[in-house]
C-alpha cells in the first residue's frame, strides 16, 4: 500500500498541468486522464477499505488479549485465596504474556489507524484533483497549449496511447526527486553472539519472575487487607 500511496499523493493539479504542457494534443488525452484519475480513486477507496478491516481486526485481537489478561488475574486471585499458590504463579505467568502480547497489539492498532487515515486522506485529496481538473477544463487546455506552442516541443500523444503508458504514472515520475535514489541503505548490524542472546534470555526470564512476584505479592496484600477489615473489633463489641 505504502508504494500506491506514494505515487497517487504525487498527483497534484499542477504536476498535471507541467505533464499536459509536453504533449501534443492535451485536449485528445484528457479523457484518458479523468478514467485514470477515477481508477487512481478506486484504488485509494479499495486500499481505504482493507486497512478499515485490519483496524478493526487488531482492535478485536486487542480486547480479546485484555479480557485474557483480566480473566486470568481474577483466577490468580482465587487459586491463592484456596491456597493454591502453584495456580497462581502459573495463571500470573500468563497473564504477563497476555499483557505484552496486549502492548504489542496496542502498537498494531496504531499502525493500522495511521495506514486508515493515510489512506482516506488520499481518496479526499484524489477526489479533490478530479473535481478541480474538470471544473478547469478549458482553461488548463488553452494554458497547455499556449505553453506548448512557447516552448516549441510535444510528445506524441499517439505514441503514449501505444506504449500503454499511464497519464498517472507519466505525472508522478515527473516530479520524483532523486533523493529516493541517492538514500543508500543502512548496513545491517552484526548479530548478537550466543553470549549476548543467552544473557538477554536471562534477564527476560529475571524480569518475568520479578513481576509474577509483584502480582503475587500485592494479592496477598489484597487479601490480608480484606481479612483486616473483615474481623470485628472485640473491644467495640465487649
Amino acid at each position: 500500500m505504502a508504494g500506491l500511496v506514494n505515487r497517487l499523493r504525487r498527483i497534484t493539479l499542477s504536476r498535471i498541468n507541467a505533464f499536459l504542457e509536453t504533449v501534443e494534443e492535451p485536449e485528445m488525452i484528457f479523457p484518458q486522464l479523468v478514467r485514470e484519475m477515477k481508477r487512481g480513486i478506486g484504488d485509494a477507496v479499495k486500499a481505504e477499505s482493507k486497512a478499515a478491516a485490519a483496524v478493526k481486526a487488531d482492535q478485536r485481537r486487542l480486547d480479546e488479549s485484555t479480557g485474557r489478561s483480566i480473566r486470568l488475574a481474577k483466577g490468580a486471585e482465587l487459586a491463592l485465596r484456596q491456597g493454591d499458590e502453584s495456580l497462581a504463579r502459573e495463571a500470573l505467568a500468563e497473564q504477563v504474556k497476555a499483557d505484552r502480547l496486549s502492548k504489542d497489539q496496542a502498537h498494531a492498532l496504531q499502525l493500522s489507524e495511521a495506514a486508515l487515515l493515510e489512506a482516506r486522506d488520499l481518496r479526499v485529496h484524489l477526489e479533490r484533483q478530479l473535481e478541480e481538473l474538470k471544473r478547469r477544463k478549458k482553461e488548463i487546455i488553452a494554458r497547455s497549449r499556449s505553453a506548448k506552442r512557447a516552448a516549441g516541443t510535444y510528445r506524441d500523444t499517439g505514441k503514449i496511447r501505444a506504449a500503454g503508458a499511464g497519464i498517472l504514472d507519466e505525472v508522478s515520475r515527473m516530479q520524483q526527486t532523486e533523493e529516493a535514489n541517492g538514500k543508500n541503505p543502512e548496513p545491517a548490524g552484526r548479530p548478537p553472539g550466543t553470549f549476548e542472546r543467552s544473557l538477554e534470555d536471562r534477564l527476560r526470564i529475571l524480569e518475568r519472575e520479578a513481576e509474577i512476584e509483584r502480582r503475587l505479592n500485592s494479592i496477598r496484600e489484597k487479601k490480608q487487607s480484606t481479612r483486616t477489615h473483615s474481623v470485628p473489633d472485640r473491644r467495640i463489641l465487649g
